[in-house]
């Protein structure tokens, strides 16, 4: 989930609450991330089980292990190799810390996507009905105000929210009784490949897609262009405020949660897909988004 960035630089004072997380301090930052390299080096076992995310749950990570994560951060940031932090990105994010970092910013459909973002669901709505589709499917959908927001606005017959949290989709179905809507626990790449139907529009919003990487994202794209034509992907999500896109087409490691800026545009089109839709737009001097539509230009196989 995107928060806002005031530089590339600039160190994260969540240590608390995010694995690769440091203190805003430099000289504590540097003393954390120096014993986090040593330990890297000195508990190669302990190491390989963090980076693979083989623990129960982040509350029971000791001071040392968080100093690991913290020097794989840093050791990922440098070398630009997005895939050594992805397992411990989707354990934060389906465990209870991520619901809870989620409810901590309950407000963000009312502060965020209606006030910045909401033109997506009038892309939707003009571009559904050439590609014949019927549904709406939100990966990492959350508490699923914006799938039932995008459903009513763009006239959709069906919208599914899949998420990585059970206790978010618990929120959903309490708080959304909208008999069009039906909210699923599972991974986005597992539930395209076992329930992905053409004829529908496949959305993430708000900080989803950051978290894949290009590998990832290939595939998903590649199912979509390959398996379920004709859809749509839509997507809204955030990128490096410094990552010139032009200058450097791949993605980069960005952010205070060492997330990833992506070129969608350019994955989406690899794929083979067709962008119909694109804005490069900043939310104010903290924030830089992308908003994309792109259609598949193949039958389903």
């Amino acid at each position: 989930m995107n928060q806002p960035q005031t530089s590339e630089k600039v160190l994260n004072d969540g240590g608390d609450w995010y694995p690769f997380g440091v203190p805003a301090s430099r000289p504590k930052a540097a003393v954390i991330l120096l014993l986090g390299s040593l330990l890297r080096s000195l508990r190669p076992q302990r190491m390989a089980e963090l980076q693979a995310a083989r623990f129960d749950d982040f509350a029971d990570l000791s001071r040392q292990d968080r100093w690991m994560l913290a020097a794989l951060g840093a050791y990922a940031r440098r070398n630009n190799q997005l895939e050594l932090l992805q397992p411990v990105h989707k354990k934060f994010w389906e465990a209870g810390e991520g619901a809870s970092l989620h409810q901590h910013y309950a407000d963000r459909f009312e502060t965020d996507f209606l006030k910045h973002h909401a033109e997506i669901a009038v892309w939707l709505r003009e571009e559904a009905a050439s590609a014949g589709a019927t549904r709406l499917v939100e990966f990492g959908c959350g508490r699923g105000e914006t799938l039932e927001y995008c459903v009513n606005e763009a006239g959709f017959q069906q919208g599914t929210g899949v998420d990585l949290s059970a206790q978010l989709l618990d929120i959903a179905r309490a708080s959304i009784q909208n008999p069009a809507l039906d909210f699923q626990h599972s991974d986005a790449i597992e539930w395209l490949k076992t329930q992905g139907q053409p004829g529908t529009v496949f959305l993430t919003n708000g900080g989803v897609l950051e978290y894949f990487t290009p590998a990832q994202l290939q595939e998903m794209f590649s199912h979509i262009q390959t398996h379920l034509g004709p859809s749509l992907v839509a997507l809204v999500e955030p990128l490096g405020l410094d990552h010139d896109q032009k200058a450097s087409p791949k993605s980069q490691i960005y952010g205070s949660e060492m997330s990833f800026s992506h070129p969608y545009d350019v994955l989406l089109e690899a794929a083979g897909l067709k962008v119909l839709r694109k804005k490069d737009y900043r939310v104010g001097d903290r924030e830089r988004w992308m908003m994309v539509v792109a259609t598949t230009t193949s039958a389903q196989t």
